[in-house]
């Protein structure tokens, strides 16, 4: 599970053309994504669910691209007491 997190936490698959326009403040697992526009943090599946995905979208043909990049997390809520939760 710790692996899991870990691989999640770190993810950067996903929106960087948000996170070039959007700061991105972190604070150890959970960060703030300005292009949400709330905290997000690991979500605990994430590691399973994007080999699922990544492998759906092989077995379809590459019916989203060979480029296409999938992240997960979990939002936190934008308020400033997320960050403890």
């Amino acid at each position: 599970m710790a692996r899991t997190l870990e691989s999640a936490a770190f993810s950067t698959s996903c929106g960087r053309a948000v996170r070039a326009v959007a700061p991105v403040f972190r604070t150890g697992w959970v960060r703030y994504d300005g292009g949400l526009r709330m905290w997000t943090g690991p979500f605990a599946m994430a590691g399973i669910n994007t080999r699922v995905v990544r492998r759906s979208n092989a077995l379809q043909g590459w019916a989203y691209g060979r480029r296409f990049r999938y992240r997960e997390v979990t939002g936190f809520g934008a308020g400033p007491a997320a960050p403890a939760s």
